[in-house]
């Protein structure tokens, strides 16, 4: 008898080794330490991982883990991408070891997850993928799939996955502080989840070949990309490399609006919607180096920002920590790289997908000085009205507005275009106007919109239409 409880205690014991990963570098100076639980997943995995670190937070809502969490000082954060998933937390320095005996425990919790919390945590990825979204839609499609397959969630394929990717010995711990000695001590006693289950170790991560192409797209306006930026070897020249390409897009070529992550330790995914000149400025460049000095003290001054915030902030660039730290590695960041790096600059490699319409043969948001090259700014075609609509999610897309308003004013228009809102009860009425006076204003000052091309127009709220929506509607004078 007293033979096979040392055998069980011995199987539990093998089935607890879990990597432990100090970064003392990360958050030196602050008196937070940041903390992961991360395990590895093939890149096909990640809509499943998203969905898993849904349901720990979800379960860190409920009333005895919330509770543990507020004593502790402990802030949530989740990541799940192409190499992996984590959930991580920031945390008072004295507290590490207490947030990682809380994180223990509420993923060891997933052996007995309910139904319910599955399909609420599943609906909260599915909510962000709902309706026709063209950012989602280019991201699926950029990671070699279809915007359909990822709706084979069950409750059997997270069970499996929290089984096959989350047994302890594919577990590894990741902490920032650097720890006393009896700390240390006091972490190795803490026991980790037990998942029973055979080990597995995912293969290398790598984003989906897929090849670049170009297509007409009505709702692309004027222009939309998804782009696969390949980047430099070392992480110092990834990140310098990305900070001088934003340097100059920004200056030159700035979009309407943007997003980027790392994807796998080779690949920057870069979304952005665009304007003509913008668009332009992606097509053609193929070196990014500096053209002066001005421009090199630019670019040295943002990695060397850049570098502090990775350093200082690793909850906010998990999709580059996370990764590297799985396998072992360090980011080794200089304050600065030689001199010849800066000097000889970088390629400029990207693929991915290309989406224009009409209007960007016309955006007169390219000013008349602009290269030959540049289309004529002249209408060949007739362009249809603008007829755009914001739900109320986010900011107003006042950006993309503005071009679209400057794109359809002009040759003799003389109606002016509406900025629609609605309201649902009368005494909501002065507020919303006042709201929509205070949007035109700012396409007026900011975005230097004729005043004559804009007026405003209050309506009651159609049933089921959301309470924050805006319109932009334009009609042709004929």
């Amino acid at each position: 008898m007293a033979a096979c409880c040392f055998s069980v205690l011995g199987l539990l014991w093998a089935q607890g080794a879990l990597a432990i990963h100090y970064a003392p570098e990360l958050r030196s100076r602050s008196p937070l330490a940041w903390l992961a639980v991360a395990w590895t997943h093939p890149p096909q995995k990640w809509a499943v991982g998203e969905i898993v670190t849904n349901a720990l937070t979800l379960k860190a809502q409920e009333k005895d883990f919330m509770i543990r969490a507020e004593s502790l000082g402990i802030r949530l954060y989740t990541w799940s991408g192409p190499d992996g998933a984590a959930l991580a937390a920031t945390v008072p320095r004295p507290y590490v070891v207490k947030a990682a005996k809380w994180m223990y425990d509420l993923i060891s919790w997933l052996q007995y997850v309910p139904p319910y919390v599955w399909h609420a945590a599943s609906r909260m990825h599915y909510r962000a993928w709902e309706g026709f979204s063209l950012e989602k839609e280019l991201f699926w499609r950029l990671c070699g799939m279809s915007s359909s397959a990822h709706r084979g969630f069950s409750l059997d394929s997270a069970l499996a996955y929290v089984q096959r990717y989350m047994n302890t010995s594919c577990l590894h711990l990741i902490v920032s502080s650097n720890l006393s000695t009896p700390e240390k001590a006091q972490i190795q006693k803490l026991r980790p989840p037990f998942v029973p289950s055979e080990t597995f170790q995912s293969s290398e991560a790598a984003p989906v070949d897929t090849a670049s192409y170009r297509e007409e797209n009505l709702w692309a306006y004027p222009a939309y990309v998804a782009l696969r930026v390949q980047l430099p070897d070392s992480w110092a020249e990834k990140i310098a490399f990305l900070q001088a390409f934003f340097s100059r897009w920004m200056r030159e070529a700035p979009p309407l609006r943007w997003q980027g992550r790392f994807w796998g330790s080779e690949t920057y995914l870069l979304q952005a919607r665009l304007d003509r000149r913008s668009y332009d400025f992606l097509q053609h460049i193929t070196q990014i180096a500096p053209r002066d000095t001005i421009e090199l003290t630019a670019w040295k001054a943002a990695y060397a920002m850049e570098r502090q915030q990775l350093l200082s902030f690793p909850e906010c660039h998990m999709d580059a920590w996370v990764p590297l730290l799985l396998k072992g590695k360090d980011m080794a960041l200089p304050e600065t790289l030689p001199s010849e790096i800066w000097t000889r600059g970088w390629q400029f490699k990207a693929q991915g997908i290309w989406l224009w319409n009409d209007w960007l043969s016309v955006d007169v948001s390219v000013s008349e000085s602009s290269d030959s090259s540049v289309h004529s700014v002249t209408p060949t075609v007739p362009i249809s009205a603008p007829d755009l609509l914001w739900t109320g999610q986010g900011d107003p897309f006042l950006n993309e507005w503005a071009s679209a308003i400057q794109l359809f004013w002009g040759s003799g228009r003389t109606t002016p275009c509406e900025l629609i809102g609605y309201y649902k009860h009368p005494r909501d009425r002065n507020k919303r106007l006042k709201y929509l006076h205070a949007l035109r204003r700012r396409l007026i000052n900011h975005y230097h919109i004729p005043p004559q091309a804009l007026r405003i127009t209050l309506r009651p709220m159609p049933p089921g239409f959301p309470s924050k929506a805006l319109r932009l509607r334009c009609a042709s004078d004929s």
